[in-house]
């Protein structure tokens, strides 16, 4: 793990342009006006509402329920849309943040309309994270080839071909990673309203059952720690990420579930830090810049990771590990 943290952020040090989509997204959400949705929170509240009703529950259970409800509203009715931007890209904010008291405000006033803003930004999250991870791969790749050289001085990226192929390489890696999102969507999905309807229905066992679902999301969560690097460095479709990030998980359980208690710990523990320093504009730059490239040297190092354990050839056949870390070439080497 150390020396994966190390080549990570030797990675970042190297090349420190690959933070910066998380620093732009960053400062598009601090400086644009939000994006609100009535018929959101309406719809919301309506149907948590519904759920709340039908449920075997006594009078006190629904008079709780009714203040969360009424909390679930508002804070769905305060929920920058603008925020989605960040789904899939590592900023600061976080795909969901809350409207400033001086921030200017837009609503959008129909569901429809909503509905669509909502898949417009999450398709434009999708394309950024396509763009940064596939910088990223190639940051690892040159750094690869670095280490595997005597000396392992780091070497300039390959040339990336014409701007077509260039071009179809990242579709192609978006269309992957929309296809794992809606694989672990749907998971999700499925434990969510396993835990959800057991707990509702279910007075005696329901507990236990989504006492369950949560742990079965957790382990998901685990074996598909390092999908979108098989995506992105090993070149794998949807399900074969899906697979390969679970045969890895499963050969090195404890160091992988470590790796992410790890990163987890780091993140938590410097978000605090930078929400501490970020109450000035001079400040909210400094954390900005601070958070996107921790997260960046972070990310850098789980491609790492993978790599240096992924045990296949590259998807393009030519014969070498998919990374090579310093002390991996130079066992080899010896």
């Amino acid at each position: 793990m150390i020396d994966s943290l190390a080549a990570g952020f030797g990675v970042i040090t190297r090349r420190p342009i690959l933070a910066l989509i998380p620093v732009l997204v960053d400062v598009v959400l601090l400086m644009t006006p939000g994006l609100r949705s009535e018929a959101l929170s309406s719809q919301a509240y309506a149907y948590f509402t519904r759920a709340v009703t039908i449920s075997p529950s006594g009078p006190d259970a629904l008079l709780a329920a009714g203040v969360q409800l009424g909390e679930v509203r508002d804070g769905v009715a305060n929920w920058n849309l603008l925020g989605v931007l960040a789904w899939q890209v590592p900023t600061l904010s976080g795909p969901v943040i809350t409207l400033r008291e001086s921030q200017a405000v837009r609503t959008a006033r129909s569901l429809g309309a909503t509905l669509g803003l909502l898949a417009l930004l999450a398709s434009g999250s999708l394309l950024l994270a396509g763009l940064y991870l596939g910088r990223v791969a190639d940051a690892v790749r040159a750094g690869s080839a670095g280490a595997a050289k005597p000396g392992g001085e780091a070497t300039t990226p390959p040339p990336e071909g014409p701007l077509p192929t260039t071009l179809r390489r990242m579709t192609r890696n978006v269309a992957r990673l929309t296809g794992l999102r809606a694989i672990q969507g749907a998971i999700l999905a499925a434990l969510a309203a396993l835990g959800i309807g057991a707990f509702a229905t279910l007075p005696v066992v329901g507990t236990s059952i989504a006492l369950l679902a949560v742990l079965a999301a957790f382990v998901l969560v685990i074996f598909l720690f390092v999908a979108e690097e098989a995506i992105f460095l090993g070149g794998a479709t949807a399900w074969a990420a899906v697979r390969e990030s679970a045969r890895i998980v499963r050969g090195c359980f404890g160091a992988m579930l470590g790796m992410w208690v790890l990163i987890g710990v780091i993140g938590v523990g410097l978000r605090l830090v930078w929400f501490a320093i970020s109450s000035t504009t001079a400040g909210a730059l400094a954390a900005m810049l601070g958070n996107a490239y921790v997260v960046t040297g972070l990310t850098a190092a789980v491609f790492v990771f993978y790599g240096d354990r992924a045990g296949h050839a590259s998807s393009a056949g030519s014969g070498q590990a998919l990374y090579q870390s310093p002390r991996s070439a130079e066992r080899r080497g010896s």
